[in-house]
């Protein structure tokens, strides 16, 4: 998968904003790395502090799951934790990205690596208590 930290985010936008290409170009972004899910865990959990194992859950159980979840929020009125179509995203296999375009024409160079980028997402979910 490709993965990019906001603050990146930010300076692709900034300098799509003062480029004169025409409105409405698309450019994919990323720290430029290509990861394998079980690296991201890895790198996260490090971040955290933690030992972190993973588990394999069956398409159908996941499936499963998200139905339960869409049919209880339609008695609770709330959001499902879990939808049918988020299960779809986490299935597709290759969630990567050319940057090549966002280096040429803008002039975009991904400044945070995946390891840091992990450790101020932590730090920013514990300064604002949503971990």
């Amino acid at each position: 998968m490709s993965l990019c930290y906001v603050e990146d985010i930010i300076q692709a936008i900034l300098l799509a904003a003062q480029s004169h290409e025409p409105s409405g170009e698309i450019f994919f972004l990323s720290d430029g790395q290509d990861y394998p899910m079980e690296e991201v865990g890895d790198v996260f959990a490090q971040a955290m502090g933690v030992n972190a194992f993973s588990i394999r859950i069956p398409e159908w159980t996941m499936m499963s799951v998200a139905s339960f979840s869409e049919y209880f929020s339609k008695l609770s009125r709330r959001p499902p934790l879990l939808s049918k179509g988020k299960v779809e995203e986490i299935l597709q296999r290759n969630w990567v990205c050319d940057i090549t375009k966002a280096r040429t024409v803008l002039g975009f160079e991904p400044r945070i690596p995946l390891k840091q980028g992990a450790e101020l997402t932590y730090q920013w979910y514990k300064r604002e208590k949503w971990l």
